[in-house]
């Protein structure tokens, strides 16, 4: 599963288990909603109708540098 309009956030494909599915660099991501909208709105934006949907087995995966996850 693959997002639309994120290729340059792209990191490759993981595995957990018995499951694949597509890692994206979320800085990347904010950076590039950011052309069209505040850094707090491209943050609320995504992490609400991103990173909050479960879209099944497959669902992407999101990277955080070490700053961002502490």
């Amino acid at each position: 599963m693959y997002l639309v309009g994120f290729d340059d956030a792209y990191m490759g494909t993981i595995r957990q288990f018995n499951t694949e599915m597509s890692l994206y660099d979320y800085e990347k991501i904010i950076e590039s909603l950011m052309e069209d909208m505040s850094k707090e709105d491209a943050v609320e934006y995504f992490e609400f109708n991103v990173v909050g949907a479960w879209m099944g087995p497959g669902t992407p995966a999101f990277f955080y540098g070490k700053e961002e996850s502490a």
